[in-house]
C-alpha cells in the first residue's frame, strides 16, 4: 500500500479543504439565519478542524524513535528487516503510528516502505520492524526515516524525523553460465589447464613424429636413431586461466527501461562470468571503462569475488566519451595473455568512421596472445526496434578478426551462455 502513498496523502488534503469550506458555508448561512442550531454547528466543524491539527501534533511531542544500523550485502529482489525503537515517554498510549524508512539508490527514485504500529501504551518501548524490498541492483544510503500520524480524523499529519544511518549494497542478479575456452598464462597455483607442446619446459608427455615447425631442441635423439626418424618430446605446462571483463559505461551508447536496459543487462552478463570464473579459482579482472577506469582483481571466491560484484553493483551508464577513447585509457590495466570479454552497447557513433575506429580498438584488445570476445548488446532493439543490422555488425567485427556475439532485448541469456 506504501505506492499508493501520495494518493492517500493528496486525499487527506482535500478532505480537510472540504471540511474548512463546509465550515465557511455554515458560518455564512449562521450570519444569515442568526439561527443558535447552526452557530453551534459551526463550532462543532470549527473543533473538529483544530482536534483534526492538535492531537497529531500532542501525539507527536512524547515519542523518540532510533533505527538499526542499515548495512550488509543482499541480492536484487531480496527483502531486508530493519528493526526500530519506539519510546512513548507520555503518561497515555499514542495510536495509530506510522513509520516510514527511505532508503536512496544513487541517482535513482528512493525506496520506501514503512509499519504501522497500532498503539504504544504510555511509559513503554516497543519495537517496529519495517520490511523493505530492494528490486534492483545498486548502494542503497539510508536517506530518512519518519514516524507519521493522523489520528483520529486524518485532516492533517504530523511527521517527526528518525535518526537512521547506513548504506547497503544489493548484488546485480546473475544467472548460470556453462564453461567457456578460457586463454591463459604460466602459474604455478590455483586451477589449471595442461597446454601440450613439443620441446621448451614443462613435464614430459609422449613422444610424436616430427613436423615441420618443432623446435630443434625438442627432437629425442636416441628414439629418432633407433626408429630411423625424427621425433620430438611433447610436454605439458599448467597453464592458469585468466579471465577479464571489460564493461561499457557509455550513456549515449545504452538504451531501454528498468531492468530491461542494455546497461543493466550488460552488468548481470559481467557479474555472472565473474561469479562463474571466482567460484572456481580462476583468475579474474573487471575494468569499468571511463575516465578513471574501475579495476577489481580476484584470485579466487571469498571477500575478492564480492568486491567485484560491489563494483558492478555501483556502475552507471555515465560516460561521454567515444568507445575508442575509453578502451584506450584501460588498454594499459587490462591483463594480458586474458581471455578479454568486451560488454559494449553498439549504436553510439553516428559516422561510419567513428565506428570503424570503436571497432579498430576493440580489436588491438586481441593482439599480446589475448582471446577476445565481444559482447554487442544491439541499442536498438533494446530501444523496441527490430534487430535489423545485426548480421552487418558481426561482419565487420569478424573483418577485424574478432570473436563477437549480438544481444537483443528479448534473448533469454540463460541459454546463449548455457
Amino acid at each position: 500500500m506504501w505506492r499508493y502513498r501520495p494518493l492517500i496523502e493528496r486525499l487527506r488534503r482535500g478532505r480537510a479543504a472540504i471540511v474548512a469550506a463546509l465550515t465557511l458555508v455554515v458560518l455564512g448561512a449562521a450570519i444569515n439565519r442568526e439561527h443558535a442550531l447552526i452557530y453551534g454547528l459551526f463550532s462543532v466543524m470549527v473543533a473538529a478542524l483544530l482536534a483534526g491539527y492538535a492531537i497529531p501534533l500532542w501525539q507527536m511531542r512524547p515519542l523518540r524513535a532510533q533505527a538499526g544500523f542499515i548495512g550488509g550485502d543482499v541480492e536484487a529482489g531480496a527483502t531486508i528487516e530493519v528493526a526500530v525503537s519506539m519510546v512513548n515517554a507520555g503518561w497515555l498510549p499514542r495510536r495509530q503510528l506510522a513509520l516510514i524508512i527511505s532508503l536512496r539508490p544513487g541517482r535513482r527514485a528512493a525506496v520506501e516502505a514503512g509499519a504501522f504500529a497500532a498503539r504504544i501504551r504510555g511509559r513503554s518501548q516497543t519495537e517496529v520492524l519495517v520490511r523493505l524490498r530492494l528490486p534492483a541492483r545498486g548502494v542503497y544510503v539510508a536517506q530518512a526515516a519518519r514516524i507519521e500520524s493522523a489520528f483520529p480524523l486524518g485532516f492533517f499529519t504530523c511527521r517527526r524525523s528518525v535518526p537512521a544511518a547506513g548504506r547497503i549494497t544489493v548484488l546485480p542478479r546473475r544467472f548460470a553460465v556453462a564453461a567457456p575456452n578460457l586463454a591463459g598464462q604460466q602459474d604455478g597455483f590455483g586451477a589449471g589447464v595442461l597446454a601440450p607442446r613439443a620441446g621448451g619446459d614443462g613435464d614430459f608427455s609422449a613422444l610424436r613424429e616430427y613436423v615441420a615447425g618443432d623446435a630443434p631442441r625438442g627432437v629425442h635423439w636416441p628414439t629418432s636413431a633407433r626408429l630411423g626418424e625424427l621425433h620430438v618430446v611433447v610436454r605439458e605446462r599448467t597453464v592458469r586461466p585468466l579471465l577479464c571483463v571489460v564493461l561499457d559505461t557509455r550513456a549515449k551508447a545504452h538504451a531501454g527501461n528498468g531492468e530491461a536496459h542494455s546497461f543493466e543487462v550488460a552488468v548481470r552478463i559481467a557479474a555472472s562470468l565473474a561469479h562463474w570464473a571466482t567460484e572456481r579459482q580462476i583468475g579474474t579482472q573487471l575494468v569499468v571503462l571511463g575516465a578513471r577506469p574501475v579495476v577489481v582483481e580476484a584470485a579466487a571466491s571469498g571477500p575478492q569475488a564480492l568486491l567485484i560484484q560491489r563494483a558492478l553493483a555501483a556502475a552507471e551508464a555515465q560516460e561521454e566519451a567515444p568507445m575508442r577513447e575509453l578502451l584506450r585509457r584501460a588498454m594499459p590495466l587490462v591483463w594480458p595473455h586474458a581471455h578479454r570479454y568486451v560488454i559494449f552497447a553498439e549504436g553510439e557513433e553516428r559516422s561510419a568512421d567513428r565506428s570503424e575506429d570503436a571497432i579498430a580498438a576493440l580489436a588491438v584488445l586481441g593482439l599480446e596472445g589475448a582471446v577476445l570476445t565481444a559482447l554487442c548488446l544491439h541499442r536498438e532493439s533494446f530501444a523496441g526496434v527490430a534487430m535489423e543490422n545485426a548480421s552487418v555488425l558481426r561482419r565487420r567485427l569478424a573483418a577485424r578478426c574478432v570473436n563477437s556475439r549480438v544481444i537483443g532485448r528479448d534473448e533469454r541469456l540463460e541459454r546463449l551462455f548455457a
